[in-house]
């Protein structure tokens, strides 16, 4: 699968109250086909322990408690502005085990440009927000794009069974990135969207 990506929804960024949202992320959609093929695997594999966004590849982790919710959203649209499309190239399928519960993704293969566009979302919003994951805090990037995300353990096996029989070498070219919130616990929301717009303004 290939071809190029525009986030799927859009939220104007006026009508953003922080205190009904609980967590934010920045992250770069897949195409359609893409997130269909993943929802189909979300309906026949074990449920997903937390609430899910369509398929993505996230690009700035999980932050909570924002100081300035304009100011990230200026930050992250000059980042975008000075940030070319990416292609998302897939490496392989993986699992993420944890003693309370695992994961299955698409590993992305490393590529200078998207590593860049998370060092710079970090390096602008560092401050702005507290982010939750250690390994980022810790300066570890790994992009993937999840399948199955916090089942049992043990129910790996029937993930895997859904999965293996399917082509997951998703690959595309993001030209959008999207600020995404967790409705207090509930559902994730596209707030902005953000076009990736080439390296004229660095």
């Amino acid at each position: 699968m290939s071809t190029d990506v525009e986030a799927p929804h859009r939220g104007p960024e006026g009508d953003i109250d922080p205190t009904e949202f609980d967590r934010y992320a920045v992250v770069a959609f897949a195409t359609p086909d893409i997130c269909q093929d993943v929802d189909e695997i979300h309906a026949l594999a074990p449920p997903c322990g937390l609430p899910t966004l369509p398929a993505h590849v996230t690009v700035k982790g999980t932050f909570v408690e924002p100081v300035d919710l304009p100011e990230i959203i200026a930050r992250i649209d000059r980042v975008a502005r000075a940030t070319e499309p990416i292609d998302i190239r897939p490496d392989r399928v993986a699992t993420l085990v944890r003693p309370e519960d695992a994961s299955v993704v698409v590993l992305v293969r490393p590529d200078p440009a998207l590593t860049d566009l998370h060092s710079r979302l970090w390096d602008e919003l560092h401050g702005l927000g507290r982010t939750i994951y250690g390994r980022e805090v810790e300066g570890e990037f790994t992009p993937h794009l999840t399948l199955v995300q916090a089942i049992r353990p043990d129910e790996v096996p029937s993930a895997m069974d859904v999965i293996k029989p399917r082509d997951t070498q998703y690959e595309f070219t993001a030209r959008t990135i999207s600020l995404v919130g967790r409705r207090n616990g509930t559902d994730w929301e596209t707030l902005v969207d953000f076009g990736l717009q080439g390296a004229a303004d660095r």
